[in-house]
């Protein structure tokens, strides 16, 4: 399936760059894309992407297919700027960091004590080194009465994909805009009253490309479903490679990372039948079994799937982790109203 994908993209990528002239020098044209940061209590992590600049492109719900494909392909073609300076500040703190090889940043700083609790999202801004013109940004900051920590995955779990079917999901991903992508019924409620008035930070690991993180944005914000940092991959459009990690490791390794960025915090696990998140979350549990409260996986497979999942479902029953294999958002409210989740 990404492979399929990867080799569509790499082919019109070399069109591309065939005509297009090379990475630009003119500090005007750059933009910095600020993924969304994250705190807990003592530390901040702050992350994104020194781009090209492009034109924005606006959709409509009556867009054609064609028109679609053309403003996302804007999405996936960028000129990455690699090796500059990066520096900002968070309330007064400042900070600086180089992009790397693909024009990414990540830094981590100490928490500033202006830093409230009492606001979900916090500002932070960047600039290029020696230029005046800054890109705004925001931190999900944790609260000190956060009692739980959150993982969703996206495709699938809250969109739906299609991504068992190949052909459908190339289709919905190329020819879909964020107006007319499809998002599962009561995900929105769900979120909200997980995250609930205890402000519990609420993080996204998903195997797409950021690439198209803004997109998917725009997409959650349409349908009022709770934003997040995310955990993304660069496909990498070359012939060379596709993913820097295989989808398995890619997201242990985010959870991982959360599990120990919010080590105070038990965790709920959110995903799906479709490709391969019951075994990881299932795998996680074998590790950390005191720090996982439940796992929910929308049933999207066939029966043969779901024996397989039920599978796993009694081997973490055996650690006193429920995982529990839902065909609606509601049965999942309801059951994570019953343990007290929500």
């Amino acid at each position: 399936m990404k492979q399929l994908l990867h080799q569509l993209f790499v082919k019109a990528e070399e069109v591309i760059d065939h005509f297009r002239p090379g990475r630009t020098s003119d500090p005007s044209l750059i933009h910095i894309d600020n993924y969304h940061g994250y705190a807990n209590r003592h530390t901040v992590i702050l992350r994104g992407r020194a781009l090209e600049g492009k034109e924005d492109w606006t959709f409509h719900p009556s867009d054609s297919g064609w028109k679609n494909f053309r403003g996302i392909a804007r999405y996936w073609f960028t000129r990455e700027i690699p090796f500059i300076t990066i520096e900002g500040h968070v309330y007064g703190q400042p900070f600086s960091t180089i992009t790397d090889e693909e024009g990414y940043f990540r830094i981590e700083i100490p928490r500033p004590p202006e830093l409230s609790t009492n606001e979900r999202w916090q500002p932070f801004e960047t600039h290029l080194s020696g230029q005046s013109r800054t890109f705004p940004g925001q931190i999900l900051a944790s609260s000190e009465s956060a009692d739980r920590l959150i993982i969703s995955d996206i495709d699938d779990t809250v969109i739906a994909t299609g991504a068992r079917q190949i052909w459908q999901m190339v289709k919905t991903t190329l020819l879909k805009n964020m107006h007319t992508r499809e998002t599962f019924e009561g995900v929105s409620d769900f979120y909200e009253q997980l995250i609930s008035k205890k402000n519990n930070p609420f993080y996204y690991v998903s195997s797409s490309p950021w690439n198209l993180r803004a997109f998917l944005n725009q997409v959650f914000e349409i349908n009022h479903i709770p934003l997040g940092p995310a955990f993304m991959t660069d496909w990498g459009l070359d012939s060379t490679k596709l993913l820097k990690d295989g989808h398995g490791k890619h997201k242990r390794n985010a959870i991982e990372h959360l599990l120990r960025f919010h080590p105070e915090l038990p965790c709920i696990l959110i995903g799906d039948s479709g490709e391969k998140d019951p075994e990881i979350y299932s795998s996680l549990v074998d590790d950390y079994p005191d720090r996982i409260s439940a796992i929910y996986i929308r049933d999207v497979a066939d029966t043969t799937r779901d024996e397989e999942v039920r599978q796993l479902a009694q081997e973490c029953e055996k650690k006193h982790v429920p995982l529990i294999l839902i065909s609606k958002t509601a049965e999942a409210i309801a059951d994570a109203r019953k343990r007290g989740f929500i």
